[in-house]
């Protein structure tokens, strides 16, 4: 069987770089082979497929609401942009969830390849909707810790400025990395066609990685930490303000309720938040060694396939 054109180009990059890059770290043996691995992306694809395709259906959805509902309060422009940008990180995962029923149907780009740069899109999204979080959160816990001033703050002229800013500093980040990555065009021995690849000799993986640190690590780490404690704040404030409102009437009022409702909601988003980030942002710590590794290692075929995807 002939080798495949893909696995000839990581060959390259190995044996090209492997006596320039001295070895600092031992070299991990990978989890599974690349076969076993591509087995279990057959298995999730069809399921991350379905739940890509509700969440961006979802997102329609809410898009619309918002947009009717009207885009003059903070909370209803913070709603609507987060579900932009919700939506657009869900489409990205979903062209990268199509990588393996595509990965042998010869289109002008390979799969892996497109996939690896559709992650480009994700994580400036992502990003996204970390800081739109966070300023949900905060306005949610200025509305119970400084109520009288909540409006004065988060105005929608504010807010449409703080999401301008997010997104200057997400393009300005971002783009050394996408620049860092190189494409070349290349015969496929499998068909005989001239197609677009990833190459891995153009990787300037130092722009790469701190690209990669300052425009995603960072926003979701500060954000992490911000929601963190603005739901800490929000949740013991409002508690406290809510027996008060009881000591004071004597008895639960309708407003109590809906606000208790109110409460319930916000608290849920920003526990799931909290709970999903949080593994992650753990772990940004270890990205200087990771760095190390991927600047100093030779890697083997199997980790740069899985680089890839």
């Amino acid at each position: 069987m002939e080798k495949n054109y893909r696995d000839e180009a990581i060959s390259s990059f190995i044996n090209n770089s492997a006596d320039n890059r001295p070895t600092v770290f031992p070299t991990a043996l990978p989890l599974m082979t690349y076969d076993q691995f591509l087995a279990f992306q057959m298995c999730i694809s069809p399921i991350a497929i379905a739940i890509c395709t509700f969440g961006i259906v979802s997102n329609i959805v809410n898009i619309f609401v918002f947009y009717k509902m009207g885009l003059s309060t903070s909370s209803n422009i913070s709603f609507f942009s987060l579900a932009i940008a919700d939506a657009c990180t869900v489409s990205a995962v979903l062209v990268m969830s199509f990588e393996e029923v595509f990965d042998d149907s010869h289109l002008p780009m390979t799969m892996p390849d497109v996939a690896l740069l559709t992650s480009l899109a994700f994580y400036f999204f992502s990003a996204m909707c970390s800081w739109i979080t966070t300023v949900i959160s905060m306005e949610r816990a200025c509305c119970i810790i400084y109520p009288m001033k909540v409006k004065q703050i988060f105005t929608p002229r504010n807010i449409y400025a703080m999401i301008t800013a997010m997104v200057i500093y997400q393009i300005a980040t971002g783009l050394p990395k996408s620049l860092a990555i190189g494409l070349t065009r290349t015969t496929s021995p499998l068909t005989n066609k001239t197609i677009t690849i990833f190459d891995f000799t153009k990787v300037d993986m130092y722009m790469y990685t701190t690209s990669q640190f300052i425009s995603f690590s960072v926003p979701n780490l500060i954000s992490f930490i911000i929601a963190l404690v603005a739901t800490i704040f929000f949740i013991v404030n409002f508690k406290r303000s809510r027996k008060l409102r009881k000591t004071m009437s004597g008895s639960e009022e309708k407003s109590d309720k809906m606000s208790d409702k109110d409460a319930r909601l916000i608290r849920l988003i920003l526990d799931w938040y909290v709970k999903l980030f949080g593994p992650g942002d753990m772990n940004r710590g270890k990205l200087e060694h990771k760095v190390k590794s991927l600047l100093s290692i030779p890697p083997t075929s199997e980790q740069l396939v899985f680089c890839s995807t």
